[in-house]
Order: C-alpha cells, then structure tokens, then sequence
C-alpha cells in the first residue's frame, strides 16, 4: 500500500491508560476474584500503604 502523494499523515488520537489507580479501584470494586483483591492490597502495603482501598 503506497501514501498519498498529496496528504501526508497525521496522528488525529492517541490512547492512554488511566493511572494505576483507576485500575486497582476497578478491580476491588468489580472483582469476585479473591486474589485479586488480596494481591492489590499487598502491593498497597509493600508500598507503605496503611489502608489498601484509601492508599492505592
């Protein structure tokens, strides 16, 4: 597939994920999976975190 020789391209999106927190806050919130939930909160707490769903 060749360009078109009259329009040069141009970015019109770009996707970005939402901040890790957003992530974890979904999975605590929709999450039936007990690991899930467990592994958010010892990685809330490795990081220093007093409250897993406070301080993620």
């Amino acid at each position: 597939m060749q360009a078109c020789p009259v329009h040069t391209p141009q970015q019109v999106a770009s996707l970005r994920p939402p901040p890790p927190k957003a992530f974890g806050l979904t999975i605590l919130q929709t999450s039936y999976s007990t690991w899930a939930n467990t592994m958010l909160c010892l990685l809330a707490a490795k990081a220093g975190a007093a409250d897993c769903t406070k301080d993620l």
